[in-house]
């Protein structure tokens, strides 16, 4: 059997681990071939029955004799657990973000979380994938008998707070981590449930970086901070968020740049840009491609 730490550092089955829209058996798989464990020996690391496993491993959906549908949770939690599945890693398999704790309970929170968020209903999840309220709300409770493809089917629906690389990564995180459900944010908080859902969908190019600021100081940030959560770490601490536009035209002059060249290659109008740098209005997709844009020259 290989090291873990040698398997998990292979960029290309990680990738291969990530995507999902592969088979959760098909992965599995491909960890045991990596670490060169037998069937047979991963069913005895787990205590299961090697023909129980072999079905689960071989099949979406096998016999109801079986007493159960499906590969479960809590049979994955196993066996990832006797690969030595990094937890990050585990979690990210299943199509969540790695901020989310590789147990039950915060699995079934992020569902609980996030999903109203997406202006879903329990109920339409349950029909859309043919499937009971009962099932769904199981899942949400973090039930270890949940299916995992029905658990994947359902963070597939919640691809836009995967994206670690996203502006708004770094605040889903916070939110989540607060660990208080939606209307405890809403009401403790006062922010808007619109923005709320529009920070969770990744919409940077609705949402505005001053209504940002604001979400953000509502959770005791400064400015700096949310300049930072950004990724815009470049901008000095001085800066307010208010005077956005006057650092703007200050790196323009300080760089020789025309409001008309950056315009174009952030793809807005002349007067657009004029906008932006009298009056600091500008959407979080701006912002950061603007700054970025500035950064690199």
């Amino acid at each position: 059997m290989k090291v873990a730490n040698e398997v998990f550092n292979n960029p290309e089955l990680i990738s291969k681990l990530n995507n999902q829209g592969s088979r959760m058996a098909t992965k599995i798989k491909l960890i045991m071939k990596a670490e060169n464990v037998s069937l047979d020996e991963l069913a005895n690391k787990i205590d299961m029955d090697n023909k129980l496993l072999e079905r689960i491993l071989d099949k979406h959906i096998y016999s109801i004799n079986l007493g159960r549908k499906a590969l479960r949770l809590a049979d994955f939690r196993s066996i990832t657990g006797a690969l030595h599945v990094p937890d990050e890693l585990a979690v990210n398999m299943l199509g969540m973000p790695s901020y989310v704790q590789n147990n039950p309970n915060e699995i079934g929170r992020f569902i609980r979380f996030f999903i109203p968020l997406q202006s879903r209903t329990k109920k339409e999840i349950g029909t859309r994938f043919h499937t009971t309220h009962r099932t769904v709300n199981n899942i949400c409770l973090g039930y270890e008998n949940t299916a995992v493809s029905l658990l994947v089917k359902i963070t597939r629906l919640l691809s836009p707070v995967m994206d670690q690389a996203a502006p708004l990564y770094s605040i889903q995180k916070y939110l989540f981590e607060l660990n208080k459900s939606n209307s405890e944010i809403i009401n403790e908080y006062k922010i808007n449930r619109t923005i709320l859902k529009n920070l969770s969908m990744n919409y940077i190019d609705t949402i505005s970086l001053k209504k940002y600021s604001e979400v953000m100081k509502k959770l005791g940030f400064n400015d700096q901070q949310v300049f930072c959560s950004l990724g815009m770490n470049n901008i000095p601490a001085n800066v307010l968020v208010g005077d956005f536009g006057v650092y703007i035209n200050k790196q323009l002059k300080a760089k020789h740049i025309y409001q008309q060249h950056l315009a174009e290659l952030v793809g807005l109008s002349v007067q657009g840009m004029a906008y932006i740098v009298r009056t600091s209005g500008i959407s979080i997709k701006n912002a950061v491609n603007i700054n970025h844009i500035l950064n690199q020259n």
